[in-house]
């Protein structure tokens, strides 16, 4: 009983938080801005919770946890450097709406909330890098269709580091597959997930 409690108020966190990030942006930054993966996982880990679809959650975390680890260094190399590392999280110490820089904490306690709803839910995943390809695919296709180069969504069009990378599409493939693939294995590794 405990445990389905934790899995459904975990759900409706995650839920409530993609649904919140999807309506500020729209408003803040403009409808497309929806397609960032980090609110589209907010929301697949939050009807994953409710189902108990162990798969839809695992999808996100392929997807996210690297990405996420990685904007977390850069979050706390502010706190400990004086500036961040990657320019990824510079965003967040510059003035912007109080509701913007909370719905961004997200980025902090996505993966550990996500790896503690598999362990509750305690079903195997099956076939989660398969969600996690077939939804890359589809949003990088909707970033370069709806946005620009400037607005970069999902780094569609370059990294943060403005490296000149030839062939950058199949470069953003072959990375973001490598991520998913290392990120499946480790989690079924540490985990049993």
């Amino acid at each position: 009983m405990e445990k389905d409690t934790t899995i459904k108020i975990l759900g409706l966190l995650f839920l409530l938080f993609g649904i919140a990030a999807i309506v500020n942006t729209s408003i803040q930054n403009g409808p497309e801005n929806i397609l960032w993966f980090c609110y589209f996982g907010l929301c697949l880990i939050g009807i994953g919770a409710l189902t108990k679809n162990s798969s839809l959650v695992k999808s996100q975390l392929n997807i996210l946890t690297i990405p996420l680890i990685i904007w977390t260094v850069d979050f706390f190399s502010y706190f400990f450097l004086g500036h961040t590392l990657f320019n990824i999280t510079s965003y967040f110490f510059e003035p912007f709406s109080l509701i913007s820089k909370t719905i961004a904490l997200q980025h902090l306690f996505t993966i550990p909330l996500g790896i503690l709803l598999l362990k509750k839910i305690n079903k195997k995943a099956k076939l989660s890098w398969m969600i996690s390809l077939i939804q890359i695919i589809i949003l990088f296709l909707l970033s370069r269709i709806f946005t620009n180069y400037e607005q970069n969504l999902n780094w569609a069009y370059h990294t943060s580091l403005d490296l000149s990378i030839p062939f950058y599409p199949l470069f953003w493939f072959a990375s973001m597959i490598l991520v998913i693939i290392l990120t499946d294995k480790t989690l079924k590794k540490l985990f049993q997930v």
